[in-house]
């Protein structure tokens, strides 16, 4: 994985699940190219400096049989934007009101819903209930908190979960899969670091929880049977035979993906639940049950790192990759003295696709600032709100019967 800034963006629980799966991380590097003949068989990456421009004299290149680019998201909010400007009164939720996670635009959506059906009724704004759904999305929608590594578990009886989520995010769906309510996550901080309270040793092993975490986060150590080689029950979500692994060893990680030693699955469990995860259960030395955090059955050879070939000629690199658009196309339009994004639409194709502009726009506009054209001499493209065709009749008054005729 290629990141271009110094660090991984989003949860810690989901770089951890890349790690643990044995995939190197490569921050502070860009993507130069992509080769093959039918399909992807090598990419070209290299380091940035401080201004994200790729060293050259760091590139390497890495065989692999695909490439997906995450470039982050941008709302699809014209029609919100062009009614503004005509003076509508207009609301926004979701992805078109804040590019947030999942939870945060459902609570978005009830928020605008109560208050379109106040304005709707002629009736005041729920002003508490709104403030506090307005708290709740402030939380859902925020960046991730503090790491807190807790201390490990001392005593090496019963029965246990192990939380392998260390910071704060806004997540707790293990707190209410816990058939005894022994996993605490305070109900006024959702970001909090979930707690195993047990003190009467109530936990049946039943790793709803180990199951249940979207972050993979969650192990079981069982030390009823032998507290010197408890059972360690790991999620795991990638496709696996039972018939292949059971009684085979396996290398095991902690939750920084280093390898700790090794492992024998006893058995494994396939369930529907949760994207069909697995449950795998292992039996390990007691020294090292409470760090595993994930297995790396497949043993794959890591790929081989080769020179570069030779660079593409940076003006070949397409910028609308909807209408196959060079950035060569593109710079000579503007060195022709064609500022306005609508005119070099007009004359090469370039934001006429699906996409609506949003790949090509910003990558048009780093161009012009390449070519030291200020930024107010620039007309960006006219904003296309996402449309849907409907029937004319749908807007004729229901007929008020039969003998009436409508023109």
């Amino acid at each position: 994985m290629a990141e271009i800034l110094p660090q991984c963006g989003g949860y810690r629980v989901h770089l951890d699940k890349i790690k643990r799966l044995g995939v190197p991380i490569h921050t502070s590097h860009t993507i130069l190219r992509a080769d093959g003949s039918d399909h992807v068989q090598s990419v070209t990456i290299a380091r940035v400096d401080d201004l994200f421009n790729p060293i050259l004299d760091s590139a390497k290149t890495i065989p692999c049989d695909g490439v997906l680019i995450a470039a982050g998201l941008t709302p699809v909010d014209e029609f919100f934007q062009q009614a503004q400007q005509f003076g509508f009164n207009t609301y926004a939720a979701g992805d078109a009101q804040e590019i947030a996670e999942a939870s945060a635009a459902i609570v978005s959506g009830q928020i605008t819903a109560k208050r379109v059906l106040s304005q709707i009724d002629n009736s005041e704004n729920d002003t508490q209930n709104i403030q506090n759904l307005e708290n709740i999305r402030k939380v859902l929608s925020s960046r991730p908190g503090n790491i807190q590594v807790t201390e490990r578990n001392k005593k090496r009886e019963g029965v246990l979960p192990i939380f392998h989520c260390v910071q704060e995010i806004p997540c707790n769906p293990c707190s209410g899969l816990c058939v005894h309510h022994l996993i605490s996550i305070p109900s006024d901080d959702i970001m909090a670091i979930p707690d195993f309270i047990d003190p009467e040793g109530k936990c049946i092993g039943c790793a709803q929880c180990v199951i249940g975490c979207p972050g993979l986060a969650v192990t079981l150590v069982d030390y009823r049977t032998d507290a010197l080689f408890p059972f360690v029950t790991i999620p795991y979500e990638l496709p696996i035979d039972k018939n292949d692994v059971l009684g085979h060893s396996y290398p095991v990680t902690d939750r920084d993906g280093r390898f700790i030693g090794m492992a024998e699955v006893v058995n494994l469990t396939q369930t529907t639940k949760m994207n069909h995860t697995s449950l795998i259960k292992l039996i390990a030395s007691a020294e090292i049950a409470e760090q595993i955090a994930g297995i790396q059955v497949k043993s794959e050879t890591p790929p081989s790192i080769q020179d570069f070939p030779e660079l593409p000629i940076e003006n070949e690199t397409i910028i609308c990759r909807c209408e196959r658009v060079s950035a060569k196309d593109i710079r000579a339009l503007i060195c022709d003295g064609i500022h306005d994004l609508n005119l070099i639409k007009a004359i090469s194709r370039a934001g006429m696709g699906a996409c609506g502009g949003k790949t090509c726009e910003p990558l048009i506009l780093q161009i012009m600032k390449e070519e030291g054209i200020p930024p107010q001499e620039v007309v960006p493209f006219s904003k296309r709100p996402l449309t849907i065709e409907i029937p004319v009749h749908t807007f004729l008054e229901p007929e008020q019967n039969d003998d009436e005729t409508h023109e």
